[in-house]
């Protein structure tokens, strides 16, 4: 299977390397250890040094010649070691010849060869996340204490845009100090501890967030929390409260943390899908280090932008996010804060920005539209169930690899969960899904916008690409039921 492994993600606006999650202001070296007071001491950066290597005089020839017999015997050594080498190569090729047809010239095998053993180091390093993409089980994380969900929500509800100079539930349309001073109060500082080798607590990285309800639910970005041990988040005042992670979902970014409070402010959360390019918005987060003293001078700050572009799809760490595009600055530490409208409104979560020299003014925020049934999701149950999956594992098969291998492009798949209906359908593993509902698969990003569009216990058509050594291949259509997310561990 290794041959046939490729890494594959959804093309990025930039390539990926360009877009980077301005979440967190990242811990150096030596983390300063949480004091008695519940504040941590200012976090110091630290510069890599390059340690400088000594070149060392070559050791004085104790003979004027080296024997024939001593040459003789190096000489041999290394034929000996470049002829295990060859071997061993050859045997790798051998395997890989026996795996797969041979339809095309020696010399272009022995490039996918080497491909998929530089690809199969992809994988492991950067492509498991996308092995799992289209099972994804694993990537939603909760919190089953049921104390910090809530059974009886009702579900995160999107206000319509208002026409100019009508009332939103808070007034009028307002200028940028009203916006903030509406808004301010509900974002907060999301510091996030882990332990070190000794059990203490250790601040790991700051974010921003937004509190949805009055009993002091708020949103926040998947990767401002994720594998946090203790989060501490601090209103815009300096009040600071540990915060319970309810659960978060990396796929789409998305965290949820409760506060153990009542009748807090909370903002009001608008729709996304009004959003329109050219109208002006307000980003409002937490850059820098913030608060690691005590000082709160830079909580809440604020910038004004327009949208630039709606229904953006960008690819980070081979996940895809549907964002709104700004100019409205985003700085290392807002990840998590609000994008609003000039109502007051949230319509996203500021999430990523790109840092290119050169490029100015690419800032992102997840459409709040976008992750609405993944926050209510998290909130009710402390994870993801109404994402609709097939249950897989797979890795795509691209054009160039399937032209190698005779195969055909598509998913192929690598494991099946035993709760996926495809077990019932005749469907087996290294077998590759090249459709689904007419649309052909190409990419992780094809089979998720597909499926997006389905609730668990639909139904998709699939067809089925089969490669038969030393027979016909087989090709059929069958229609499968989705199953949920978290059910396809």
């Amino acid at each position: 299977m290794e041959d046939f492994e490729k890494e594959n993600g959804t093309e990025s606006i930039e390539n990926t390397e360009t877009v980077e999650n301005v979440a967190d202001t990242e811990k150096t070296a030596e983390p300063e250890v949480l004091n008695e007071s519940g504040t941590e001491d200012n976090v110091q950066e630290t510069e890599t040094v390059n340690a400088e290597t000594d070149t060392e005089e070559p050791a004085e020839r104790t003979d004027d010649v080296k024997s024939e017999e001593t040459v003789a015997e190096s000489t041999e050594d290394v034929k000996s070691e470049e002829a295990a080498a060859e071997s061993t190569v050859e045997k790798e090729a051998e395997k890989v010849e026996a795996a797969a047809p041979q339809k095309k010239k020696k010399s272009k095998v022995w490039l996918g060869v080497i491909a998929a053993a530089v690809l199969v180091v992809l994988v492991f390093f950067a492509g498991y996340g996308v092995c799992e993409f289209v099972k994804s089980g694993a990537i939603s994380k909760g919190n089953q204490n049921s104390s910090v969900t809530d059974p009886d929500f009702s579900g995160v509800e999107l206000n319509e845009r208002p026409e100019d100079k009508t009332n939103t539930p808070a007034g009028e349309k307002m200028d940028v100090p009203e916006v903030i001073e509406k808004v301010a109060p509900t974002v907060v500082l999301v510091k996030k501890y882990v332990r070190d080798n000794r059990g203490s607590y250790v601040l790991s990285s700051t974010g921003s967030g937004v509190i949805i309800t009055e009993n002091g639910y708020i949103i926040t970005n998947a990767h401002v929390i994720a594998d946090g041990r203790k989060v501490i988040v601090a209103m815009n005042d300096g009040e600071e409260y540990e915060a319970s992670i309810v659960g978060y979902d990396s796929k789409m970014d998305i965290g949820v943390l409760k506060v153990d409070q009542t009748g807090m402010p909370y903002a009001e959360i608008g729709n996304s899908d009004q959003v329109r390019v050219g109208e002006f918005v307000i980003s409002i987060g937490n850059p820098g280090v913030a608060s690691y003293d005590g000082d709160v001078s830079l909580l809440g700050s604020a910038s004004f932008g327009i949208v630039s572009a709606v229904d953006r799809k960008i690819t980070i760490d081979n996940k895809t996010l549907y964002c709104i595009q700004t100019d409205a600055a985003i700085n290392s530490g807002s990840s998590g804060g609000p994008l609003v409208n000039m109502y007051g409104q949230v319509i996203g979560l500021n999430s990523a920005k790109v840092a290119v020299e050169g490029y100015d003014g690419l800032n992102f925020a997840i459409a709040i539209s976008k992750v609405k049934n993944i926050i209510d999701d998290i909130i009710i149950n402390g994870k993801v169930v109404s994402r609709a999956v097939l249950g897989i594992t797979a890795t795509i098969i691209d054009d160039d690899t399937a032209e190698i291998y005779g195969l055909e492009p598509g998913a192929m798949i690598i494991e099946i969960s035993k709760n996926s209906d495809m077990v019932y359908r005749g469907v087996q593993v290294q077998d590759i899904i090249t459709k689904v509902n007419g649309k052909e698969v190409d990419s992780f990003d094809s089979i998720s916008e597909i499926l997006s569009e389905f609730k668990p216990g639909d139904t998709v058509d699939i067809s089925v690409f089969r490669y038969v050594k030393n027979g016909d291949n087989i090709k059929f259509d069958t229609t499968v039921t989705l199953i949920s997310e978290a059910d396809a561990d």
